[in-house]
């Protein structure tokens, strides 16, 4: 029974952490060493006679987005379905944040969110996706839905670090700033919280003061998504940091220097802000860039190809995963069903 909680707790953690949509700006720079070749995950240990160690997940927590695992044992789910949080340990599940009931459904009989700050029993949320921690464990939460970043405290408070619940793009200080569709967060050791703004095409910075600053520019690029029908769309550029350009980042994660990995979905690719030399750079995936240079098409083509980082494909990846004892970046290569390394 113990080692069956043991393969079931790596599993959840595996799948759930990683979230189971070379022309114009050249091909991206890749700095040497950093990480060299991209491989498809084998299946998951198992315990004997049960398959895959997917077999281990109920199915219905296979809905979740991200998740946090955390020092007492206990791993962390958001679930942008039902618009919780919840708490999985020692195989049972509750609610961590938010109300397990929901509020009502809409037309296509789905949970509705809310937005409510308070007590984590009586608080709200709408469609959180990424989750992360600080160094004294208080939880962060990236509230898609209602465009704001949250944060739970170690005596179960929830309250609102970033954002309005206003959809929109500006800086500024706490309610002052604006998100568009957040999907992860990253919490530095400092307790700087970085913010992939996915709708925004924007790497934003919350300090541990409150004011969010975004670190890159953000694209002007339309696409005529149906005749009549415009949409702000993302790009891709590397260099300078304030220059930079992303598609629909959804994915971030620090490793042991404090730089970022970006999961840069849109462009099929994983890019990397080294925060020491102030650039960014592509350290995985092929980049075809050709796509910025159209005005039909939202997002770079994607593929599906292990080898050498740069001649690597992804289709749509999506949350992150760094770990220090293998020195390795794993992947939620989302529409290939798949976890890369």
């Amino acid at each position: 029974m113990r080692s069956h909680k043991k393969i079931f707790a790596a599993s959840l953690s595996l799948l759930m952490a990683l979230s189971i949509p070379v022309y114009a700006y050249g091909e991206g720079s890749r700095p040497e060493g950093l990480l060299t070749e991209v491989r498809t995950v084998p299946d998951l240990p198992t315990v004997p006679g049960t398959g895959s160690g997917l077999d281990l997940i109920p199915h219905e927590w296979r809905m979740t987005e991200r998740s946090l695992m955390r020092p007492d044992g206990s791993v962390l789910l958001t679930d942008a379905v039902h618009h919780v949080i919840w708490k999985v340990k020692d195989g049972m599940k509750s609610v961590f944040a938010g109300l397990e009931i929901p509020l009502g459904y809409d037309g296509t009989d789905r949970p509705l969110g809310a937005y409510l700050d308070g007590a984590t029993g009586k608080s709200f949320f709408d469609r959180p996706v990424g989750i992360a921690a600080d160094e004294a464990g208080n939880v962060y939460v990236a509230d898609s839905g209602n465009h704001v970043i949250r944060k739970i405290d170690t005596q179960g408070k929830v309250t609102t670090v970033a954002g309005n619940g206003v959809l929109g793009f500006a800086d500024g200080k706490g309610a002052e700033a604006r998100f568009d569709t957040p999907e992860d967060v990253a919490v530095a050791k400092d307790g700087t919280i970085y913010v992939a703004d996915t709708m925004n095409h924007a790497i934003r910075k919350v300090t541990a003061a409150g004011e969010v600053r975004t670190l890159n520019t953000v694209s002007d690029r339309a696409v005529e998504v149906y005749p009549g029908v415009v949409s702000a769309a993302g790009s891709y550029r590397d260099g300078p940091m304030a220059q930079a350009l992303f598609n629909e980042p959804s994915g971030l994660a620090l490793d042991d220097k404090g730089n970022l990995y970006v999961s840069d979905t849109g462009n099929q690719v994983i890019r990397y802000i080294d925060f020491g030399s102030g650039k960014v750079s592509t350290v995985a995936g092929k980049v075809h860039s050709e796509y910025t240079r159209s005005t039909k098409m939202l997002y770079a083509d994607g593929g599906y190809q292990d080898g050498p980082t740069q001649l690597a494909e992804f289709r749509f990846p999506k949350g992150l995963a760094w770990s220090s004892r293998l020195q390795q970046l794993y992947v939620a290569d989302s529409q290939n069903g798949v976890i890369r390394a």
